[in-house]
């Protein structure tokens, strides 16, 4: 986008952690994931920097009748930023709000408790319409933004509730949760579920059985009391 309009890039900064290959499922071979892998770590520019580094709450850019305020949303990523026009009381929500779909949240570099917090920020700016990346406008937010983090809750709510019933592999787990999806879609959804595992292991609602970081491979238990 510089390089077609000259503009300068205006964002949080350069992204955090990402994926790592050994979070990967063992078969290598299968075309498939591999390809899915692929995708997933390319659509995140690790090389991103951007040419001006703004902070949450401030504008910037400017003219006589109109305002572009920074507006900081982690969770999708760890750099995510949405932008206000203040005047319009106008939220462009960038992947954090899509208009026809929730978005994935993958750690490490996406966090799902930075996400429902940044979820319930939205919220309370209580803005009258949201331009996702994707998706149709959002002219009615409240309600919309509110069905977004009871999704993201019931979500976490079933994952645990799985962890409990002795479910204790994220791939069974998305078998379960996820038994109407296209399988083509369970490896993005595992990324999911592994996001909702580490924000409950840090809740102390779940453990990692043998101890260490959550990771795709990990099994999970109930810690003892």
């Amino acid at each position: 986008m510089r390089e077609s309009t000259g503009a300068p890039t205006i964002a949080f900064g350069p992204h955090g952690l990402v994926a790592l290959d050994d979070d990967d499922d063992d078969d290598e071979d299968d075309a498939a994931e591999a390809e899915s892998d692929i995708k997933m770590k390319e659509s995140i520019d690790v090389a991103f920097v951007p040419d001006v580094c703004a902070v949450d709450g401030s504008i910037v850019a400017s003219a006589r009748d109109w305002t572009m305020r920074a507006v900081f949303t982690p969770g999708h990523t760890s750099n995510h930023m949405c932008f206000a026009l203040d005047q319009e009381h106008a939220l462009f929500t960038g992947d954090h709000v899509m208009g026809w779909s929730t978005t994935v949240v993958s750690p490490p570099d996406g966090d799902m408790r930075a996400y429902m917090n940044s979820l319930r920020k939205v919220i309370d700016r209580n803005d009258r319409i949201l331009w996702p990346t994707h998706g149709n406008p959002v002219t009615d937010p409240q309600p919309f933004l509110a069905a977004y983090l009871a999704h993201r809750l019931e979500r976490e709510a079933q994952v645990l509730a799985q962890v409990r019933n002795d479910v204790r592999t994220i791939g069974a787990i998305v078998n379960v949760l996820y038994s109407n999806v296209h399988k083509d879609l369970h490896k993005p959804a595992g990324r999911s579920v592994l996001s909702h595992l580490v924000k409950l292991v840090a809740d102390g609602a779940v453990a990692v059985d043998g101890g260490g970081a959550p990771s795709l491979k990990s099994t999970f238990v109930v810690p003892r009391a």
